[in-house]
């Protein structure tokens, strides 16, 4: 046999490119592979979390029927839907979120029928016509309860002031200048309030007088 070792070269000089053209492809297609599965679970989780940020943050719509749950990233609900709930308190104010330090966006009067769902952090979300947002759980009344109609009573009750300044007058109503003032924090107690409910003729300390009965201004406390 002649100049063996020229053959050994030749063979490998022609099969050696050929397996590393074989182990390239296939570990182009094993990469491939990698990457479809890492790309098709990455798109999977996304649209999951997108999911569960869609259901964490949704308010009450138009369309949601009474009888269902909502969830919020605000805490879990305690009750079902509830149609034809109502305020029991003359005016008070909704928050953009569950929190008396978060921004108020509007206020609704005992009058008016509200979507509610109330939530274990004492916080009820709520909506009518196209606002939505949040009250404190105390001043919902519903129609199930057997006081749809009831508004409570804050004579009797301790109040405090809730805002910088509030004006004291001598009769409910804003006709003619204030007697007094009273300030943040300032305790006083209802003696009495005007048929709807909307001013307060309180106590405080040795003087009394006129306030407006409104939700904005002070916080009744109805277990006092």
């Amino acid at each position: 046999m002649k100049n063996p070792k020229g053959l050994i070269v030749t063979i490998i000089l022609v099969v050696a490119p050929v397996l590393w053209l074989v182990f390239r492809l296939n570990t182009i297609e094993n990469n491939t592979n990698i990457s479809g599965d890492y790309a098709k679970e990455t798109a999977d989780f996304k649209m999951e979390v997108e999911q569960l940020d869609e259901a964490s943050t949704s308010v009450i719509s138009g369309d949601n029927r009474s009888g269902e749950y909502m969830s919020s990233r605000y805490g879990n609900p305690i009750s079902k839907l509830i149609e034809g709930a109502k305020i029991n308190d003359s005016s008070v104010i909704i928050y953009e979120e569950p929190s008396e330090d978060s921004n108020p966006i509007g206020s609704v009067n005992k009058d008016v029928l509200i979507t509610a769902q109330d939530y274990d952090n004492g916080w009820t979300q709520i909506k009518f016509d196209t606002t939505s947002g949040w009250v404190k759980s105390e001043f919902i009344i519903k129609p199930d309860d057997g006081t749809s109609n009831a508004i409570k009573s804050a004579v009797g009750k301790e109040g405090t002031v809730i805002v910088d300044t509030l004006n004291v007058r001598a009769a409910a109503s804003t006709v003619g200048d204030p007697i007094d003032q009273i300030s943040f924090g300032d305790k006083f107690k209802v003696l009495d309030d005007n048929a709807d409910g909307s001013w307060y003729n309180i106590q405080y300390g040795a003087k009394n007088g006129w306030i407006k009965g409104d939700s904005k201004y002070v916080q009744i406390d109805y277990n006092s």
